[in-house]
């Protein structure tokens, strides 16, 4: 101990299997950025997608060393707009962060999502340094595909289409439809942008005929027997109702927009279709019909 020390005592220690620290996996903090310099400052987003595309490039290599996915990805554009020039002052920087709909670890994907963001982003001042940084990663899918499977599709393929036609159709072209907590039919359901709400499938024995809304329901004229709706006149033609459910009783929203319908369900042999009709103050209305 006294010729060797501290440290040689300790390697000896180990040497003969005497070690008192605890096992733990070897985990690295690094932060996962790649910083770029422009040689001119840019006005435009041109230099920086390609910037940025170079950086994502390295940034997917190093997570999928690390079986890893980019679940946020953040862009700092440093600006050239003279505040640098002040002795110990920081640089003049703007952050703006992207969230893909699951994490992924593909260049072209995540490319698309941050060019919409890039093109949407105005720039105050020219920029001189771009830094792109993985800010949450999760663990890489595991989920393989079947050859032997035809219907089996690359969720990463369908990410990337996505990403371009959000890319060339605007921010908010890539929709899906969510259900509301409404008792109209119009409103009913609404319009999410696919990144806002999860994607789930829904549960065994929830699946319900699909509505198909006008856009504004249509005044119709209505033959009534025994209180029950038995032909309809609608855009010059007669369609014979070869059954019909109902009526049932819609109202409320009396603090703000009031109403009170009787809906009725009627099946056409002629359209091949069931066709939701109500009937209010006004008169008979076709809305809509099933699939």
């Amino acid at each position: 101990e006294h010729r060797w020390g501290a440290s040689g005592l300790a390697s000896w220690r180990l040497a003969h299997g005497i070690d008192t620290r605890r096992p733990v996996l070897a985990r690295s903090d690094a932060t996962r950025a790649v910083s770029t310099e422009l040689a001119l400052s840019a006005d435009s987003m041109e230099p920086v997608l390609f910037i940025v595309r170079a950086a994502l490039g390295q940034l997917v290599d190093a997570l999928v060393h690390d079986a890893r996915a980019a679940a946020a990805i953040a862009i700092t554009l440093t600006l050239d707009d003279g505040r640098g020039a002040v002795v110990n002052a920081p640089a003049h920087t703007i952050t703006r962060e992207v969230r893909p709909a699951r994490p992924m670890a593909r260049v072209a994907p995540l490319f698309e999502r941050c060019r919409a963001l890039l093109d949407q982003w105005k720039l105050p001042a020219p920029v001189c340094a771009v830094t792109v940084t993985v800010t949450a990663t999760a663990p890489m899918s595991a989920e393989q595909g079947d050859l032997l499977a035809a219907s089996w599709r690359d969720p990463g393929a369908a990410d990337a289409a996505f990403e371009r036609l959000r890319a060339s159709l605007g921010a908010q072209s890539v929709v899906r439809p969510v259900a509301r907590d409404e008792h109209r039919p119009e409103k009913a359901g609404a319009w999410a942008e696919l990144h806002e709400v999860l994607r789930e499938t829904p549960a065994a024995g929830t699946e319900t005929a699909t509505a198909r809304l006008l856009e504004t329901p249509e005044r119709i004229d209505v033959e009534v027997a025994h209180r029950t709706p038995r032909t309809l006149w609608w855009r010059g033609k007669r369609v014979v109702i070869t059954r019909a459910v109902g009526p049932e009783r819609l109202s409320g929203d009396w603090w703000k927009d009031p109403f009170a319908r009787d809906y009725w369900r009627c099946e056409s042999e002629e359209l091949a279709r069931d066709m939701l009709l109500y009937r209010d103050a006004v008169g008979w209305h076709l809305q809509g019909w099933y699939d």
